[in-house]
């Protein structure tokens, strides 16, 4: 796990025992053994000299203000050049035609199978064929909540998940069409490799990643025929059931938003026709008394 998370279970846990006074030293190999951060750094070092807590590292000793500015400052800048040099490598890789990282569904890792050591992909035929069973019954009507749901009831195995539930969802199975998220949208699966579509940032607020759409003019795009699952015909199928989706969609839509103004002012006028109506039965009601 990286150094530059926070939630680290033991940076937690030693985080969390400034505070009960089970300790009055913190001793570490060096500064960046306890986080990669500088704002989570800063944070620890404040927390734990309120409480009079030192912090002491092998390779400077005793821990100050100056060293904790400094030492916090480069551990990070590492962690920046690192990420620059190893993205660096995985682009030279793929235009070079290899694997840029990470496991698709539908295909498998062949280690050490690359010119350069790395490994190659080849195609897994059980998945494959749940690829195609997606994409046909997409491009025959049927919903990506219904075939998930099908596919959970049939106890197919579905893509690794952040969440690890195991089971088949529907974004699973439509994502995000521009993102290339998604069984739908993934071009890998008729022979086109896109790579540094998206790129990872941590939010410092919450310290997850959140993913961002890179400009097109980054993306590295490389033909790889020999990973082509879907046939074109169907891929054009499903594509074009998309399109028709998004534009019915937009069209519902449009009369919704206007009929929310109209709405507004038609409420206005019902209510003034009920006063209007509502006077004589209070006339009436005021003559009884």
């Amino acid at each position: 796990m990286s150094g530059t998370r926070s939630d680290r279970p033991d940076f937690l846990r030693l985080s969390a025992d400034l505070a009960t006074g089970r300790f009055d030293l913190v001793l570490a190999e060096s500064l960046d053994r306890i986080s990669r951060s500088m704002k989570d750094t800063a944070e620890f070092y404040a927390i734990a000299s309120f409480h009079g807590i030192g912090i002491h590292t092998v390779d400077a000793g005793e821990i100050d203000k100056l060293r904790i500015g400094i030492t916090s400052t480069m551990a990070e800048m590492f962690i920046d050049n690192l990420r620059a040099k190893t993205h660096r490598g995985l682009k030279a890789r793929v235009e070079a035609g290899g694997s840029g990282g990470g496991r698709a569904y539908g295909y498998a890792t062949v280690a050490g199978s690359g010119e350069d050591g790395a490994g190659s992909l080849t195609i897994v035929t059980e998945e494959a064929e749940t690829i195609l069973r997606i994409f046909r019954a997409y491009a025959e009507g049927q919903s990506p909540m219904r075939i998930a749901t099908d596919l959970n009831r049939e106890a197919i195995p579905a893509p690794r998940a952040r969440s690890g539930s195991g089971h088949w969802m529907q974004n699973t199975i439509n994502g995000h069409v521009r993102r290339g998220t998604g069984i739908l949208n993934n071009e890998l699966y008729i022979g086109r490799r896109v790579w540094n579509r998206l790129e990872y940032r941590k939010d410092p607020a919450t310290s997850k990643r959140v993913s961002r759409l890179r400009p097109e003019a980054d993306w590295v795009c490389q033909e790889v025929p020999e990973l082509r699952i879907v046939p074109q015909e169907l891929w054009e199928a499903v594509k074009a059931r998309q399109r028709a989706t998004k534009k019915a969609i937009a069209r519902a839509e449009g009369p919704d938003r206007q009929g929310l103004g109209a709405g507004r002012g038609s409420a206005a006028q019902v209510s003034a026709l009920g006063a209007a109506l509502l006077r004589p039965v209070r006339r009436r009601a005021d003559r009884r008394r």
